[in-house]
């Protein structure tokens, strides 16, 4: 009995051993092979489900950007855009650099119906001279004292794009004067944009170049008599402050002086632009 029970335990061993070379062969590895490749499966199976998650995550290669560096378009790229603008949108642009001729009286101009426009062009990138009888000192009706560029009689009119008279009471005078209604006659001539304000209309319209146009000048409950010249000599006159009429601006007075010097500058630009 105790020998057949020997035999039954020895053939029990027998089988198991068999069963597990049986198994070996049919895995193809190793014991320690199958447990490094458990661990490895492990891994990578939580890897994928992590770039599952987040498909660009960790990814530098090939043509995409590493998470949390994608690039942005430019502006300049996108549908209807352009690029900045490298000079204010103010400013001309021209073959010939635009200048503008500002004609002031030797004695009794208005101080701010010079300084005000100049300095609106000069911020839009349009440089100005000034021009009197004379190159001595010229004086504001406030005390401005100014050193004209050049006689109206040596002015190279080619160089301008737009002359402008200056008002102030002193404006009267140059109306007077053969030189500078010679002078702003011949710019119309030329083409030429022609600006005035307060009492500088007078001198346009003793130049004769104010016929069949829309223009305003100052005037006072006292004295109308710079609404008749301009009458007088075939000008619409048009109670408004600043009035433009083809090439010409005119504008009523000091206080329009700002308002005046923005209209010059778009009628610059607009005259360049065409």
């Amino acid at each position: 009995m105790a020998s057949a029970m020997k035999r039954c335990y020895c053939w029990g061993i027998a089988v198991i051993i068999l069963i597990g070379i049986v198994g070996l062969v049919f895995s193809g590895c190793t014991p320690e092979e199958k447990q490094g490749d458990t661990g490895l499966s492990t891994g990578v199976s939580s890897g994928a489900a992590s770039i599952n998650e987040h498909p660009s995550a960790g990814v530098t290669d090939g043509n995409l950007e590493p998470s949390g560096e994608e690039k942005l378009p430019s502006p300049a790229s996108l549908p209807g855009s352009s690029p900045a603008p490298e000079q204010p949108t103010q400013n001309v642009n021209l073959d010939m650099e635009p200048r503008v001729l500002f004609i002031i009286a030797q004695n009794n101009f208005r101080d701010e119906e010079l300084t005000i426009p100049r300095r609106v062009l000069g911020n839009a990138g349009i440089p100005s001279d000034v021009a009197s009888l004379t190159t001595d000192t010229a004086t504001g009706m406030f005390g401005l004292e100014v050193m004209p560029d050049v006689r109206v009689i040596d002015v190279q009119l080619d160089k301008y794009t737009m002359v402008v008279v200056v008002g102030g009471s002193g404006a009267l005078d140059l109306a007077e004067r053969e030189e500078v209604t010679g002078f702003v006659h011949e710019a119309d001539q030329q083409g030429k944009l022609l600006g005035a304000i307060c009492l500088g209309p007078t001198v346009l319209a003793q130049a004769g170049v104010l016929e069949g146009k829309r223009a305003t000048v100052w005037s006072s409950a006292v004295s109308r008599e710079s609404i008749k010249t301009l009458e007088d000599n075939g000008a619409l006159y048009v109670h408004e402050p600043v009035v433009v009429d083809g090439r010409i601006v005119t504008a009523w007075g000091p206080d329009k002086a700002q308002g005046f010097g923005e209209k010059l500058v778009e009628m610059i630009a607009l005259q360049t632009s065409k």
